[in-house]
């Protein structure tokens, strides 16, 4: 995928995802990560069932606060835009979920 290795090897951060939030499994299931182009937030579902996951905007390290967010989706390419404090997902069994999310 063009985008997952355009953020991991981004030459101006260059800095790896890392854990946010307060983990409650192992591995921890969120993770967030500057690059050039805003803040990168990862999502795994450790569950072996498919799950509702929330990105609470004011808990991931490094997002601007705003009243609206674009949401990139780095698998499919396709973009929403949410107002509010945060965006609700689900998540297959064992999935995982990579956006871009940049104030707009």
């Amino acid at each position: 995928n063009k985008e997952l290795l355009a953020f991991s090897q981004d030459t101006t951060v260059g800095a790896p995802a890392k854990p946010y939030g307060t983990a409650t499994t192992t591995p921890p299931e969120y993770y967030a990560g500057q690059s050039s182009k805003g803040t990168h937030v990862f999502i795994l579902n450790t569950s072996a069932s498919s799950s509702s996951k929330t990105i609470t905007f004011a808990s991931v390290p490094g997002l601007a606060s705003a009243s609206t967010y674009k949401i990139h989706d780095m698998w499919t390419g396709s973009d929403v835009t949410v107002s509010g404090t945060s965006w609700s997902t689900t998540l297959d069994a064992h999935d995982t979920g990579a956006w871009l999310i940049t104030p707009s």
